[in-house]
């Protein structure tokens, strides 16, 4: 079962990263894979706030969690 990490946390990981940390000690470190840190690196260079893109955001936003029930 995958891991899942809040988006706080990833968002410290890559903080950390752009301030000079490297990968390979972030996932010593925190025992993430490098294959992660690089993809929120990149979602988080799209959208800074919630790592997110926009077409996910958009049906996101569009979908009903709780659709209604007759």
């Amino acid at each position: 079962m995958a891991t899942k990490y809040d988006i706080d946390f990833k968002k410290m990981i890559v903080s950390l990263y752009q301030n000079g940390e490297k990968v390979k000690d972030l996932t010593s470190e925190y025992g993430i894979s490098d294959k992660n840190i690089y993809a929120w690196i990149k979602r988080y260079a799209k959208d800074k706030q919630t790592g997110i893109s926009r077409e996910c955001q958009e049906v996101c936003v569009n979908e009903n969690p709780f659709p209604r029930q007759n």
